[in-house]
C-alpha cells in the first residue's frame, strides 16, 4: 500500500507541474480532494441472488484532477480494510480483509456538462485467514498392509491475494442547480482485465494439497457513482453519494462464478485551484 500512496503522490506532482509550465499560457484549473467510503462487501450468484455478507469496511485516499480547455486527466486512490463478519460454514477463527486500488483517467468534455473518458484500475485485494484444523498423521500400517492415520490439531495461516489491472471506459455527467453552487453528478463506467490469484499457506508445508498457489483470472467490472455536491465561491466543495463496483470473475474449472458487490455512501472534500 505505501506503493502505492507514493504513486498516487507522484501522479498529483505531475498533474500539477504540467499545469502551471505546459499549460502556463491557457487556463487551466486543478482539484485537490479526499474521500471517505463506507462500503459493504457482498457475494451474489450469477443470477443475482445474494449468497453472502461479508461486512461492512471503510476505505479512504486522495484524488487530484486537472482540466485544460475540454481535455481532463484524474488520479485517486482508495485503500481499507473490511471486517469479515461471516462466511458461509466457515469455521475460520480470524479474517482479515483489505483492499487498495489506484486510478487513472484521461477524459474529453464532449458537452458542457458530458464527460468520456478512458480509464485504468491497479487492484489488490488481500485475505489474511488464521485458523486450526485437524489433520492426518501418518502412523504406519495395520495387520493388512492398510496405513493408519491419528489426527493432530494445526494452526494454520493462509494468505490470499488477488491484483491486476482492468482497463475500460466510461462517461460522468455532472449538472449545475442554476447559480447556487449545488450541483448533481453521475458516472457509469465498464472495465475489464485479468487478476493474478496468489494463495499460500503457513502450517501445512508437509501436505502436497496444500502448497503455494497462483492462476489467473478473467474480471469485469461495472462501476456507478451518483449524488449530490456543493461548490462554495471560494473554491472548496463537499459532496455525498452513492457509489457501486459490481464485479464478475470467470473462474476455470468452476461451475460456479460468484459476483463482488461493493457498495456504500461515498463522501468527499476538496478545493478547486
Amino acid at each position: 500500500m505505501k506503493t502505492q500512496f507514493q504513486a498516487v503522490c507522484f501522479v498529483v506532482f505531475l498533474l500539477v507541474f504540467l499545469s502551471s509550465v505546459t499549460f502556463s499560457q491557457e487556463k487551466t484549473s486543478v482539484t485537490l480532494g479526499g474521500s471517505y467510503w463506507n462500503a459493504a462487501y457482498s457475494w451474489e450468484d450469477e443470477d443475482g441472488n445474494k449468497i453472502n455478507d461479508i461486512g461492512t469496511g471503510n476505505m479512504f485516499g486522495p484524488y487530484a484532477t486537472i482540466s485544460h480547455g475540454k481535455w481532463n486527466f484524474g488520479a485517486s486512490l482508495l485503500f481499507g480494510s473490511f471486517p469479515v463478519d461471516k462466511l458461509a460454514e466457515s469455521e475460520v477463527a480470524d479474517i482479515n480483509m483489505s483492499r487498495g486500488d489506484f486510478n487513472l483517467t484521461i477524459g474529453y468534455r464532449v458537452h458542457p456538462y458530458i464527460n468520456i473518458f478512458f480509464g485504468s484500475k491497479f487492484l489488490n485485494w488481500s485475505l489474511d485467514a488464521s485458523y486450526t484444523i485437524d489433520v492426518p498423521v501418518f502412523q504406519g500400517y495395520d495387520f493388512f498392509g492398510d496405513p493408519i492415520y491419528d489426527y493432530e490439531s494445526r494452526d494454520v495461516k493462509a494468505e490470499i491475494s488477488e491484483k491486476g489491472v482492468l482497463y475500460g471506459v466510461g462517461i460522468s455527467g455532472v449538472v449545475p442547480f442554476g447559480a447556487s453552487g449545488w450541483y448533481g453528478f453521475a458516472s457509469l463506467a465498464g472495465m475489464g482485465g485479468t487478476l493474478t490469484n496468489e494463495t499460500t499457506y503457513d502450517g501445512l508445508a508437509d501436505f502436497s494439497d496444500f502448497q503455494s498457489a497462483e492462476y489467473d483470472i478473467s474480471a469485469a467490472l461495472a462501476a456507478l457513482n451518483l449524488g449530490i455536491g456543493y461548490r462554495m465561491p471560494s473554491g472548496f466543495g463537499i459532496n455525498a453519494g452513492y457509489r457501486a463496483d459490481l464485479f464478475s470473475e470467470d473462474l476455470e474449472n468452476s461451475e460456479e462464478n460468484p459476483r463482488i458487490r461493493v457498495q456504500g455512501l461515498i463522501l468527499t472534500a476538496s478545493v478547486s485551484l
